[in-house]
Order: C-alpha cells, then structure tokens, then sequence
C-alpha cells in the first residue's frame, strides 16, 4: 500500500466503524456497542495473549468453524497509516508462507470492534524463552522433556521453517525464543512476521534447491518498506547489520545469525548480547561482540563441536556465516549424528564392561571351585594305597577329572574378560 492507499484503508475503517468526521475516539458506549456486535458475528473475544510492539493477540472463538484461533489485531496508539501498511503485509506475506512450521493464516478483515485484524493459528504450548527459563533455573520436568538434543532439534526445524521463507524471498529480522512457539503436539512455530522483508529475489537468494514462487503484497520496492539508517529488531539478537542500520545489507543471511542467536541462547541460556540499556546493547552488536559460550556458561559442558556452529553463524561477516539457513541445518545434523553415535559407542561400551565385569565374577567363583575340588582330591589319595583296586581309585579320579573341568571353564572364563575389558 502507498500512503494514499493506506489513507484510504483508514478512511474505510473510521466509516465501517461509525467514526467518519469525528475528532475524538468512541465513547465507551460506542466501543461496548462494537464488541457486542463483534460477539455476535463469527469471533468471540475470550481473552488476552499477549501484546507486542504495535499490535495484541487475543484468543477469541471461531463461531463459524467453532474453534479457538488467535486474533492479531493493532494497538489503539499505533493505528497510523504506517503501521496498518505493514500491518498488511504481515498478513499478506506470512500467509503465503505454507510451511508446517510456520503458524499459518486464516483470515483477514476489519470488524467494528478492534479495526483491522488477522486470525491464524492458536497453539498450545510454550514458547522457547519459557522452556529455556526453567531450564537455567534447574526444573526437573522441563530438563527431563527438554534435553539438549530435543532442542537442538526444534532449532532444526526452525530453520527449516526459515529456509522456506528464504526460497519464497522473505527475510524474518526478529528471529529470538519468544517467537519460537513448542506447541504440547510437538509442533515447532516461527511466529511473529511484522519486521520481515521482502527481498530481491534475483538479488539475494539462492534458488536452486526449491523453484517456489516468490511471496507477493501490496509492498512496493521503494523508500518507504526500508529506511536506510533505521534500526529494526530486538537488540539481545542483532545481527551487526541490523544494529548498524545498514538495512539494505540485510538479507537472508541476517535469520542465519539469528538462528545463531537461538542456539547460543540454547548453549548459555544467555542471549548474544547482554548490557543495562538498549544503547549499550546496540553498541555491543553493531561491533559483534560475543563472549563464546563455554566462557559465558562454563557449567554447561558446550562441546566445542556445537561452539564452532554457533560461533560461525554468528560471524560478523555475513560471507563468514553459513549462507543459507539449510546448511546450518546440516551442521546441526551432523553434530547430532556423531552425538548419537557417540552415545552409541558408550552404551556398548558400558555393555561390555558389564559383561567383563560378570566374567570376572564367574572366574573367581569357578577359582574358588577349583580349589576346594584339589583339595578334595588331595584328602581322598592320602587315604590311598599302591595296591588299592581301580574301584577305591574311581571317587578320587572323579574329583580330579572335574576340577580339571572346572579349572578349563575358569581359563575360558579369564579369557572372556579379557577380551571384554580391553
């Protein structure tokens, strides 16, 4: 939308509203009347989400469909033409980004109670700054469900979910825990579309792996999507391009530090950047500064393997990084293959020292039985003579053939614990 269409989308909105030719916002009567019309027609508001830098998420009922869906709609105090834009293009983009791992969009329109509005998917679940939460707080539920490798594997498919959106040419810019939705299902949600960016295709990303169409909106490629200079994003997550304002620098590669931001935060349970103000946060990440995350968490045990992962998407150098989000999808994979093997390897391991260690046992004992046999054998030919027949012979040679019995089963016994323990 230009400024003159946005104009009108307000214009439209103040009519279907009852607020055309008014200078002051409804009174609290208009606005009891719009929600009792808004009950009345396809969603009920039953309740409050959350509420974000320039819009809130209710969860209301779907009375057509009858189920519960989250509502996005915009603050009162941001409902400037600007804002309705991206508004828009929020909508427009994520819902042609049809991706199991991106929560998908129902339905867009404006109703008299909230004004422009989008519905998507509600989950159920949790968001991953809540999960890392309990976990650097020691919860024992939570690190039960959530081991490192279960993480690491909802970082996957944020990245996968990421991936799409580079190959349908949309850049998220705000990739950190709290829009990475767990939902109870195992379902795994990049949410939280409003600073993404709409890329030159034939510019910034490589295709080969998936002809996709490119997402379309009413955006158009001029000064007023980017402003050159003007910094969007959360500080903690920056990538230093995005920190310095160099938004025409942004591209693809900027969600591949983000996701580096993810992962850091999953190994420190820090964020990248840490500071007492937004200013010094901001100069922290302009200049990518990084503590690595064995200093920052000596306690959590960082393999090195996953550091040198993390550490290179978070490069400052967009060239350094993984250039696309597939790769560092990859990486993560293969740490994880030699992780599981590795786990492989030491349960055989500890398999094998069992069984040694029971062979060890079974060599004592049969020692043990091998003794009190030779010395059974030792009192019965004391008693014997020369001369005694073959029959008064017998018990003795009994004894001794079966403690040269059991002193075989005890070498064989010696020899499979060795071969089990080394």
């Amino acid at each position: 939308l230009g400024e003159k269409g946005a104009s009108s989308v307000v214009e439209q909105m103040e009519r279907d509203l009852g607020f055309a030719g008014k200078s002051s916002s409804p009174s609290p009567e208009e606005e009891s009347a719009a929600t009792v019309k808004l009950s009345a027609e396809r969603y009920v508001v039953e309740g409050e989400i959350g509420v974000g830098g320039m819009g809130r998420v209710l969860n209301v009922y779907d009375q057509d469909l009858r189920r519960r869906v989250a509502m996005k709609v915009l603050r009162d105090d941001t409902r400037d033409p600007r804002t309705i834009r991206r508004f828009f293009e929020e909508a427009q983009a994520t819902g042609q980004l049809e991706h199991p791992n991106i929560a998908p969009v129902y339905d867009l329109g404006i109703d008299k109670a909230h004004g422009i509005y989008f519905t998507m998917k509600l989950v159920r679940g949790r968001n991953l700054r809540e999960i890392l939460r309990d976990l650097s707080v020691g919860r024992e539920e939570t690190r039960r469900h959530f081991t490192r490798t279960r993480l690491l594997q909802i970082l996957q498919q944020v990245a996968m979910g990421i991936h799409f959106a580079h190959v349908r040419g949309v850049v998220h810019r705000d990739l950190k825990p709290d829009n990475v939705m767990v939902g109870d299902f195992g379902e795994v949600l990049v949410m939280d579309w409003g600073l993404a960016k709409i890329v030159d295709r034939s510019l910034d990303i490589d295709f080969h792996r998936d002809p996709a169409e490119p997402i379309h909106s009413t955006r158009r490629e001029s000064g007023e999507h980017t402003i050159s200079g003007t910094i969007s994003g959360t500080p903690n997550y920056m990538s230093p391009e995005q920190a310095r304002g160099w938004t025409d620098e942004i591209d693809q590669r900027t969600d591949i530090f983000g996701l580096g931001a993810l992962l850091y935060e999953i190994l420190t349970y820090h964020p990248p950047y840490e500071g007492k103000g937004a200013r010094e946060v901001i100069a922290k990440a302009g200049a990518c500064q990084i503590t690595p995350p064995h200093i920052r968490a000596p306690r959590n045990a960082v393999p090195a393997s996953l550091e040198e992962i993390c550490l290179k998407a978070l490069s400052a150098s967009k060239e350094a990084r993984y250039q696309d989000a597939m790769a560092f999808h990859e990486a993560i994979q293969v740490f994880l293959d030699g992780t599981l093997e590795a786990e492989r390897r030491k349960e055989e391991a500890a398999q094998l020292t069992r069984q040694g260690k029971e062979k060890v046992r079974e060599y004592r004992k049969l020692a043990d039985v091998e003794d009190k046999l030779r010395l059974q054998a030792q009192e019965a030919a004391a008693t014997l003579r020369f001369h005694d027949p073959p029959e008064r012979k017998s018990a003795a040679w009994r004894v001794e053939e079966e403690a040269a019995q059991v002193r075989r089963q005890r070498f064989q016994a010696f020899s499979e614990a060795t071969s089990l323990l080394h």
